[in-house]
């Protein structure tokens, strides 16, 4: 989807008229280098409430800076999908920056490639949030038992909290 017409849309998307509240661009052959488009527009657009980013391939060095736009004060996303967008450790310490959001209500980390190591992330991510009220770790299955019942445990020092894993 990269070029002129993806081009377009993140030009209209940082519009100040613009006024889309959800955004689906799930399966549609992003790389890397689209996180540093839409952080740009992202840090202009108030209206936007849904992302899903899902099947792509979104980590490479330019996530981190998608991850400080969507961590802005300004951000308005409340829903956030990242299924499977390659997700690996050495790029979930980013998703830490979420939990500046207050706006954050439901983060979708499905079918990624999170390890244990990467779960502490998840679970300082969890714990600093004050909005978040729903995260789905569904299919990252190189999680052990031992992780997946600690994370599931979050919502006892959570109250409002679900955590859905499998």
């Amino acid at each position: 989807m990269e070029g002129p017409h993806f081009s377009d849309l993140m030009t209209a998307l940082s519009s100040p008229t613009c006024r889309i509240e959800e955004l689906y661009l799930d399966s549609t052959g992003l790389k890397d280098i689209s996180c540093s488009h839409l952080a740009s527009a992202m840090k202009s657009n108030q209206y936007l409430r849904i992302l899903n980013l899902s099947f792509n391939d979104l980590t490479g060095p330019h996530f981190g800076d998608l991850m400080t736009a969507l961590s802005s004060p300004s951000c308005s996303v409340e829903q956030l999908m990242f299924q499977d967008i390659l997700l690996r450790d050495d790029h979930v310490p980013f998703l830490v920056s979420l939990s500046n959001s207050t706006k954050l209500t439901h983060l979708v980390l499905s079918h990624n490639q999170i390890t244990d190591t990467g779960a502490s992330y998840i679970e300082e991510l969890i714990l600093k949030s004050t909005s978040l009220k729903e995260i789905s770790l569904f299919l990252n299955r190189q999680l052990s038992y031992e992780v997946k019942d600690k994370l599931r445990e979050l919502k006892n020092h959570k109250p409002g909290l679900t955590v859905s894993i499998e």
